[in-house]
């Protein structure tokens, strides 16, 4: 099976994706491919959707103001991202850089650990491997991990599945001690959040970065993007750029040139509530134009939208540190900021949506 796989990835990077649909040969139930119509307006011709070279850095640019953008508006926008310790700003219209601004000594190949924004990746990780048919999202955790997992009883153990755990409703405390039943409270749980790891290496029969580096960095061109420390490591570093990437195929519909990557219709329950309770969190992605959504730090209601300047098929990865990946379909648009703490460091932060309805002020 493992040659398999390298002759696979060797095919897939000497010809690219041109009437390659990669798949693992216990791959189940992939969707059909949909190209989107990104051609000239009135020239009744479509024009295939743009994607970066997977090995060159010699991703396409696009001027603001051939495109009705104002420059002076995504300078301010600059201004501000500049002024609240950003790093990077990158800004992708179409899958072409719109906007690309470095400080304090970052370039387009400088990588910095992403962290919450690596919940994004692993969701798409889950998708991939329920694909391949190694898991399901509606197992038991205890089917891969066995007992013994949590601190709280086996057979309250038992009842919480790998989609718990990406909704956030496994009903565990921060001590993965026992709370409330699975499904019936919603909680920012990051310890129990981690344990995925441990299904996606225990289902493949991969470490995590044997499967991300095969199933994700490779297939779309990640390649400034690592686990710190390994296998012990649950924060992804990535590269504004690598963070572009990941957020064009999310815009995308899971799919990169020619091949899909992960099934759209894992992606659109994905893109979707996962529960009720905080309805602005699907599987472990920030969800826009809801009524209200569930502070992570606290579980406190906040009424309105995540991103009240925003559209509402925004979707959002946030990390520590105001690290966002937004991906805007009706827009198509992507927006990553990489950077240290600008304003509050998580979901419903001034800064993020500050910067948000900055951008949009240039579109046309």
């Amino acid at each position: 099976m493992y040659i398999v796989q390298c002759f696979v990835m060797l095919v897939f990077l000497l010809f690219g994706y041109s009437g390659i649909s990669y798949a693992k040969p216990s791959i189940v139930g992939t969707n059909s491919t949909t190209t989107l119509n990104l051609g000239t307006k009135g020239s009744g011709k479509t024009s295939p959707p743009y994607y970066p070279p997977l090995i060159s850095g010699d991703w396409q640019t696009i001027a603001p103001s051939t495109v009705n953008w104002d420059v002076n508006k995504l300078n301010d926008a600059a201004t501000f991202a500049d002024a609240n310790n950003s790093t990077a700003l990158l800004v992708l219209y179409k899958g072409k850089i719109l906007y690309e601004k470095y400080w304090d000594g970052w370039d387009a190949q400088t990588d910095a650990r992403i962290y919450s924004v690596t919940k994004g990746m692993v969701d798409i990780l889950i998708g991939i491997a329920q694909r391949q048919g190694l898991l399901k999202i509606t197992d038991r955790v205890s089917l891969y991990l066995g007992q013994g997992w949590t601190q709280t009883s086996s057979d309250n153990e038992a009842k919480i599945t790998i989609e718990n755990l990406m909704a956030m409703t496994s009903g565990l405390t921060s001590t993965l001690e026992y709370a409330a039943e699975p499904g019936q409270v919603w909680l920012y749980n990051s310890e129990a959040y981690y344990k995925l790891f441990d299904v996606i290496e225990r289902a493949s029969g991969l470490t995590r970065v044997q499967f991300t580096q095969s199933y994700l960095f490779d297939m779309i061109g990640m390649s400034e993007s690592n686990y710190p420390e390994g296998n012990l490591s649950y924060r992804i570093s990535a590269s504004a750029r690598d963070m572009a990437r990941f957020g064009l195929l999310i815009l995308r519909k899971g799919i990169w040139g020619q091949g899909s990557i992960v099934d759209q219709s894992y992606l659109s329950l994905s893109l979707s509530s996962s529960q009720n309770l905080n309805p602005s969190f699907g599987y472990l992605w920030w969800l826009n134009g809801k009524e209200f959504f569930l502070h992570p730090d606290d579980g406190r209601t906040v009424m309105g939208s995540l991103f009240p300047h925003g559209p509402s098929d925004t979707v959002a990865a946030l990390g520590y540190g105001d690290k966002l990946i937004i991906v805007i379909p009706s827009k198509d648009l992507v927006i990553v900021r990489h950077g240290e703490p600008a304003g509050l460091n998580t979901a419903g932060s001034w800064f993020g949506d500050t910067l948000l309805q900055k951008v949009l002020s240039a579109a046309p």
